[in-house]
């Protein structure tokens, strides 16, 4: 986007109109703000699918998907009286022939750029600072890694408890209804999504007790209830703490969950997948650590994903195994 749409805003000096469908708009809320479309001369950010005023006098950015829906949208603009003086197109990914042929023929004297970007897709995590070399390479170099729990903080999160659409929904002591949306807005999800949950669990409780002392407030075991009666006396600390009671609560749910189910069902999977224990002795008999979890009240999904493991371990894949026969 900054390559291609924003480098080609810099080359005119007029203020221009940026029309976006559905999809461009939650991809480009993903990675930028108003003020910094309008640092770039976009002062009017609109739906392509709903009814505009015609502002003639003004070039259009249409980041658009390179659907029929879109481009007839686009043709309905500029066919009989153009809405605006001139278009910049841009597709998130190919655009087929007849589409484009469309466009060619009922508005070519209007377009003044027509590029495909290949962005057909929604970042899910900002960028790294550091620079970072991307290997692709086919699942069957690894098998093993996406069939075993993952113990840092947003991997727990996605794998064991209930979020909708990144958003976290909890109760209070009180028995309120909240929410928490995990994105890029929340810096502390950001700061701790990667970390261990064992670090999580640590520094959460530690930040409250700093804001906690800041305040005077005397320092003991921090707890959702601890922190309802602190945002109450102390309204100016109201965000911070709400922000790190959700936390708090969703690093326990994960805890907890770890606790019920996961700890063991994970030494097993280690075990498979490493070949030996966690004192360093050899797994003989992978069977034997397979049964528990087999006949433990499991899901069925975790007990597929300890299955599979089992069959990585003895060197096979699912179609040469008797289980998958039988």
């Amino acid at each position: 986007i900054k390559d291609t749409i924003i480098t080609d805003c810099r080359k005119s000096e007029v203020w221009k109109i940026m029309i976006l469908d559905p999809f461009t708009t939650k991809l480009l809320s993903s990675c930028c703000k108003m003020s910094d479309l309008m640092a770039e001369k976009i002062t009017i950010v609109e739906d392509l699918f709903k009814s505009r005023e015609p502002v003639p006098e003004m070039k259009a950015i249409y980041f658009m998907s390179p659907t029929a829906k879109c481009v007839d949208s686009f043709i309905a603009d500029f066919k009989t009286n153009p809405k605006y003086k001139a278009a910049y197109v841009y597709f998130t990914d190919y655009c087929p022939d007849d589409l484009f042929n469309n466009m060619k023929l009922y508005c070519s004297k209007y377009i003044r750029v027509c590029k495909e970007i290949n962005i057909n897709f929604m970042p899910l995590e900002a960028q790294g600072k550091t620079q970072a070399q991307l290997l692709i390479l086919e699942r069957g170099f690894d098998p093993v890694s996406p069939l075993l729990h993952e113990l840092t903080y947003q991997a727990m999160v996605y794998d064991l408890i209930d979020i909708q659409n990144d958003t976290y929904k909890y109760k209070s002591k009180d028995g309120s209804e909240k929410q928490a949306v995990l994105n890029e807005e929340d810096m502390l999800w950001v700061r701790l999504r990667h970390k261990h949950i064992a670090e999580v669990s640590e520094q959460i409780p530690k930040m409250v007790k700093e804001i906690s002392a800041s305040k005077k407030q005397p320092d003991g075991k921090i707890t959702i209830r601890n922190l309802a009666e602190m945002m109450k006396k102390m309204p100016s600390i109201r965000k911070q703490l709400t922000e790190k009671t959700a936390h708090l609560q969703l690093a326990e749910d994960c805890m907890q969950c770890f606790s019920n189910n996961v700890e063991k069902l994970c030494k097993a999977e280690q075990d498979l997948a490493v070949g030996s224990d966690v004192e360093g002795l050899k797994v003989k008999d992978p069977m034997r650590t397979l049964l528990p979890v087999l006949l433990y009240p499991y899901s069925t999904q975790d007990k597929i994903r300890a299955v599979l493991l089992y069959i990585f371990s003895l060197g096979g894949s699912p179609q040469q195994h008797t289980l998958f026969n039988s």
